[in-house]
């Protein structure tokens, strides 16, 4: 063809496990040719990753605050080095659970197999209401879920009620 021409072809393969191709090329007449130097790679299936949270709406004063996070696994494949973070809200003191690592708190999880979940916990105490919506998780390859939902738990005050006795 003309000078800058191109032509695509294309092929179909049916896979099962993810799919590395790096051995192809073209030749022409005359000798010509070219082989290709990015490897093409395709992945077939894959963990899906997911995230919730969940915490106390109230509390009082003092009292700890638990929050549980849940991660999913809803894709077909397993995922494998899972690092689960979530950061200590604003306000709050860190008590116990997880790992603390600046103001974060990180649990690491081997593996999670299709359909499976995996529960982490810690807790807090705070003063004052506290938002909690920064965390996440991600595993081997790149896979990855955010932050879902947002814990906001009112930290109420402790009210003392005096008994009133009335003398005649």
């Amino acid at each position: 063809g003309p000078n800058g021409a191109s032509t695509a072809v294309q092929f179909v393969v049916t896979a099962t496990a993810t799919v590395s191709n790096t051995d192809y090329a073209v030749v022409a007449d005359g000798g010509y040719g070219a082989a290709g130097t990015a490897p093409v790679v395709t992945v077939v299936g894959g963990p899906v990753l997911t995230i919730g949270k969940s915490g106390p709406a109230a509390v009082r004063q003092g009292e700890t605050i638990t929050y549980t996070l849940v991660v999913s696994n809803v894709g077909s494949q397993a995922a494998f080095a899972l690092v689960i973070t979530d950061t200590v809200p604003a306000g709050a003191t860190y008590l116990s659970g997880g790992m603390l690592s600046g103001g974060e708190v990180v649990w690491t999880v081997p593996s999670l197999g299709p359909g499976a979940q995996v529960a982490v916990q810690f807790a807090v105490q705070a003063q004052a209401t506290v938002v909690n919506d920064d965390y996440g998780v991600i595993a081997a390859g790149g896979f990855s879920a955010p932050a879902g939902n947002a814990v906001i738990t009112e930290v109420r005050p402790w009210q003392l009620y005096l008994p009133l006795s009335i003398r005649r």
